[in-house]
């Protein structure tokens, strides 16, 4: 057996996919918890720096990611809702855009107010893409919907491994961390425009037409 027969079994056979689902849906949607994965590493990661900075006290410090716990508690419920009657594209790209502006808005805030309100925001966005972009790659291989899953699983670890990397590495280089939360957020915020200019299967039943961007 020579390499290119080995290279060849090693190679993933495509997961099977509903009719006219498209690379870009699929590639978009992979991305999303990606995505969520590093933007959330990223403001956890630089917390204890942030903190000395600002001159938080710890009580503080907690109670940033429990502002976004809460506001997740009543956005996703109704996520879940407006996924089967609205335009998945718009979820996805909405959640997006909030993600993309909370990490921004970590990067610059001053005081511990303007922080709040970055992970006030992150609250509202992350479930709106992580979870409707779950929903949009199962529907989209309703054949091989545990396969579809798995690399999602695979590209979101990626994401999740990379934020100690790119802290270590700005640190070493002797970089400004609040210009890595605000490059990231910049890069969600790209990412945003592309789901918008997208069209994205509808909801189970419905046709790709109700999507149109």
């Amino acid at each position: 057996m020579n390499l290119h027969q080995i290279l060849r079994k090693l190679k993933p056979e495509p997961v099977p996919r509903a009719e006219g689902v498209s690379d870009r849906v699929v590639r978009l949607g992979l991305l999303a918890r990606f995505f969520d994965e590093l933007l959330s590493g990223l403001p956890d990661l630089l917390l204890p720096t942030i903190r000395d900075l600002l001159g938080l006290s710890y009580t503080q410090a907690s109670l940033l990611w429990q502002i976004t716990d809460y506001v997740a508690v009543v956005v996703e419920p109704l996520n879940g809702l407006f996924i089967d009657i609205w335009q998945r594209r718009w979820l996805l790209g909405l959640g997006a855009i909030f993600i993309g502006l909370a990490v921004m808005v970590m990067g610059v805030a001053p005081t511990f107010v303007l922080l709040a309100v970055g992970f006030f925001l992150y609250g509202i966005g992350s479930g709106p893409l992580a979870h409707t972009a779950d929903v949009v790659l199962v529907e989209s291989h309703p054949a091989a919907p545990d396969r579809i899953y798995a690399r999602s699983t695979m590209i979101d670890t990626i994401g999740a491994l990379l934020p100690p990397i790119m802290v270590a590495v700005t640190f070493w280089l002797e970089l400004p961390w609040r210009s890595l939360l605000v490059v990231n957020g910049g890069l969600a915020l790209i990412y945003a425009g592309f789901i918008l200019r997208t069209r994205f299967p509808g909801p189970a039943g419905a046709s790709p037409e109700d999507d149109e961007p």
